[in-house]
């Protein structure tokens, strides 16, 4: 199994989670108008932040890194702060074309840690 390490007696995990960065520099730039200040994300964390909350709870964390996304050109332009009715046409035309369904990699203000949970004593 991909991902799984054992110490002979029982599987070791490691954890991969994938948030947004409220530290990123597109984060800081747009501020309040940023895609990640909404109702659907109601905590924010930057790479100190996750590493405290595994690290303050016993996991070993391996590794805190920007992610790179990958979405087609529409989505990108989609989740442009602009007003409504410019994203309106703006969208709707990529949404359709062969350019607007390509996608592109950035990095969109994600950040990915690693972690694994502690090791313990192995039992008798």
């Amino acid at each position: 199994m991909q991902g799984v390490e054992t110490d002979g007696h029982r599987m070791i995990a490691t954890i991969c989670a994938i948030c947004g960065d409220a530290a990123a520099r597109i984060n800081r730039l747009l501020g309040e108008r940023s895609p990640i200040i909404d109702v659907e994300h109601i905590y924010l964390y930057n790479r100190d932040t996750m590493r405290r909350i595994f690290s303050k709870r016993g996991f070993d964390v391996l590794n805190v890194f920007p992610v790179k996304n990958r979405y087609p050109l529409y989505y990108r332009r989609q989740m442009a702060p602009l007003p409504a009715v410019r994203k309106g046409r703006l969208v709707r035309y990529p949404r359709r074309s062969p350019l607007g369904r390509r996608t592109l990699s950035w990095q969109a203000g994600n950040l990915g840690l690693i972690a694994r949970p502690p090791r313990t004593e192995k039992s008798p």
